[in-house]
């Protein structure tokens, strides 16, 4: 699996309406079959059939979105193809957008992938032996087959949003996240007593620096959400 999100959002009667299209791309070797978002379950959340959208409890979390492809495990239409997308996904929600974590899951008949052996699943396990059967039982796992992106989503509440707490999730996210080199390089230069005015800029000649994509779509959402502070 190869997950890519792209996401729209705009503020309307004092909620935000977001819309998520979610591709699985070119290069992929497996289809995706689920996804867990750790952002609340909004209650109009919409997506197209075969999915259905969930209220998933997490063990050692807060509740999350889940999506899953509801259709016969023979069905052409199980899962998001390589190539293929799922989308629109449309909710609102009374938070605004930041970086938020899903975990992508893949088909159940995807798990188990052999092909570049020129040998079907049966016939690479039944050839190998018991040591490598063992230990490849001990890695097949559905973990071991998860793909946890971060995405741009419901993130922070609208009405308690701050220049202060767009500057915490600068930190947070330069901190975290390897590839976010305009944000971590240019970090030192946002003032200690920094007001919408001289953020906004900031993050406009960030992006100007900005390679990497979800950087980008992070930026674009802090100053959107500066747009909006009332």
């Amino acid at each position: 699996m190869k997950p890519r999100i792209t996401v729209t959002y705009f503020q309307a009667n004092g909620t935000v309406l977001y819309e998520w299209t979610i591709t699985n791309e070119n290069s992929a070797k497996q289809r995706i079959g689920g996804l867990v978002i750790d952002t609340s379950f909004p209650s109009d959340v919409s997506v197209p059939g075969p999915w259905v959208a969930n209220h998933f409890k997490q063990r050692n979390g807060p509740d999350a979105l889940g999506l899953l492809c509801v259709v016969p495990d023979d069905s052409p239409n199980l899962g998001i193809a390589p190539g293929r997308s799922l989308g629109p996904i449309r909710f609102s929600s009374n938070l605004v957008p930041g970086l938020i974590e899903a975990v992508f899951y893949p088909t159940p008949d995807d798990l188990k992938d052999t092909s570049a052996t020129g040998l079907s699943n049966g016939q690479f396990f039944d050839g190998a032996s018991p040591w490598v059967r063992e230990q490849l039982l001990k890695l097949d796992t559905s973990d071991r087959h998860r793909v946890r992106p971060s995405l741009i989503g419901p993130a922070t509440s609208l009405s308690e949003d701050s220049v202060p707490k767009i500057l915490s999730e600068l930190n947070a996210a330069a901190s975290q996240h390897a590839d976010f080199n305009a944000v971590r390089k240019r970090l030192h230069e946002v003032p200690p007593t920094a007001d919408r005015g001289n953020l906004s800029t900031w993050i406009a000649e960030s992006l100007k620096q900005s390679n990497a994509e979800l950087e980008g779509e992070f930026l674009r959402a802090l100053g959107w959400r500066l747009q909006i502070l009332k």
